[in-house]
């Protein structure tokens, strides 16, 4: 696999169409040159031929390349022709989202479908905390489910943001961050059902009750 002078994030790919997407990192180095090589990028390697392609990051990330925290999901639906590459960036508490059509091309065309801050979310009433001044109200994991539902927690609870999917809720909360620390969202399949029932105690029971194991 064809890779750039940037270590790459091999333990959360995207899969999209029999192509498997994987982000480098976006560190500030210590050197920097003009090759296109030096900035952050995604990696598509083929499952059917074993070749890899190097995609550009979005214009407007690669003006500010080093800011924030970055992840290739997968957008739509994978049992139809919509399935795309999706780019999500956190920074500042506030969350952008492209999606690529195609995603398969060295001159990678990214399309903006969102832009959102923690005012927005309404979150700014979960900055403090009783051992801190400011708490960062949103944390830097997240995950995308569904292929237009995105996870991510604060300090005390998980929400789901539908960014464009058929789900009569657009913002909602779905569990408790009971450690109150950073989470790693891994959901054991790409699709939850759509939520009929209250709020859950926890995230786990959330899991258990919505999940479509597939």
């Amino acid at each position: 696999m064809g890779l750039g002078d940037r270590n790459v994030i091999l333990g959360q790919p995207a899969i999209v169409n029999n192509w498997l997407y994987f982000m480098s990192d976006n560190y500030e180095y210590s050197f920097f040159g003009s090759d296109r090589f030096y900035l952050p990028y995604v990696v598509a390697y083929s499952l059917h031929d074993h070749t890899s392609v190097l995609l550009d990051l979005p214009i407007e990330v690669l003006q500010e390349p080093f800011d924030g925290k970055f992840g290739v999901y997968t957008w739509g639906s994978r049992w139809t022709s919509r399935e795309c590459l999706c780019l999500v960036r956190f920074i500042n508490s506030s969350f952008s989202v492209w999606t690529c059509a195609d995603s398969t091309s060295v001159i990678a065309t990214w399309v903006q479908i969102l832009h959102i801050t923690k005012d927005e979310l309404g979150l700014s009433g979960e900055s403090f905390s009783l051992f801190s001044m400011y708490v960062e109200p949103i944390r830097n994991h997240y995950t995308v489910v569904n292929g237009d539902c995105l996870i991510f927690a604060t300090r005390d609870k998980i929400y789901a943001y539908n960014i464009n999917g058929p789900y009569p809720w657009k913002f909602c909360q779905v569990g408790i961050n009971e450690s109150r620390t950073n989470v790693i969202l891994v959901p054991y399949s790409s699709t939850f059902r759509i939520v009929h029932r209250g709020h859950s105690s926890s995230f786990k029971e959330f899991l258990a009750n919505n999940l479509i194991r597939r």
